[in-house]
């Protein structure tokens, strides 16, 4: 990667002055484009994302398919005329080419190779497709998300991958497990407390969603949340504000909230 450049994108188009204006445009967000001169022989080298138009080209499909079989985690953005090529990340760029949704592709993709790659959710069955395709959808959006699922199935590692796939990724990733923190010293965990406010309090201590400002905290096993301790979190969710255990004084919070539960919600709200 040069310097000034953010990373390297190969650019498989069987058209050259295609590829030479999105190769201009690529440089003009400060990536740094590789225009093979037979796109047909291509193959991935050190590069962070593939864009694909192969549109009635089946040597540059074949190209491709080839370059997924030796990258499989390889991000792929493919022109919609393309299809999407089989397996593996990969998103379509609609025509005709948006700055904005290049862009923002583009940003995913190298979060992806920065989180997807620690965080793997493995597996290539329909459910575990439509789990990543949930993922991609939600991510780059500010709305709270709730997982749901069997202890065990891996509702954290699709919060961290959701986080890191987001424009939060750079900020806090804070977790909690509400089940395992008793009900009376929930809210002093959550909202942190002020010295003296109950016994035990000998010093001011920040709350997690201090602690997780501008990105995002993970409320493990919300299901097991006392209904006086929801209150008060619906009130942050509504407001974005809370006030630390003792404390009269209002912080404003920018958190996203994802949350998760092995609990079937609906029957356990009608149960009361």
């Amino acid at each position: 990667m040069t310097a000034g450049t953010r990373a390297r994108v190969l650019v498989l188009d069987a058209d050259p002055d295609r590829a030479k204006e999105l190769g201009r445009r690529l440089r003009f967000l400060e990536y740094e484009p590789v225009i093979p001169d037979d796109p047909a022989q291509a193959y991935a080298g050190d590069v962070t994302v593939v864009v694909l138009n192969a549109t009635g080209n089946g040597e540059i499909e074949s190209a491709a398919n080839a370059i997924r079989e030796s990258e499989p985690d390889l991000p792929f953005l493919c022109i919609s005329e393309a299809g999407a090529v089989d397996g593996g990340p990969n998103w379509t760029l609609d025509l005709p080419l948006k700055r904005s949704q290049l862009e923002r592709y583009l940003s995913r993709a190298e979060r992806f190779q920065g989180s997807e790659r620690r965080h793997r959710i493995t597996g290539t069955s329909h459910p575990i497709r439509k789990v990543r395709e949930l993922i991609e959808q939600v991510a780059d959006f500010n709305t709270n998300v709730l997982v749901t699922g069997q202890s065990g199935t891996g509702k954290e590692l699709v919060a961290r991958t959701i986080h890191e796939l987001s424009d939060r990724a750079d900020k806090p990733f804070v977790p909690i497990n509400c089940g395992a923190i008793p009900a009376e010293l929930l809210e002093s965990e959550l909202f942190g407390h002020e010295k003296g406010a109950f016994t035990g309090a000998i010093n001011t201590r920040k709350g997690r969603f201090e602690l997780a400002e501008g990105g995002t905290m993970f409320l493990d096993e919300i299901g097991e949340m006392s209904l006086d301790m929801q209150v008060k979190l619906l009130r942050v969710l509504q407001e974005k504000c809370f006030e630390r255990v003792g404390s009269g004084k209002v912080q404003a919070c920018d958190v996203r909230i994802i949350a998760a539960t092995h609990v079937d919600l609906p029957p356990a709200v009608e149960n009361g």
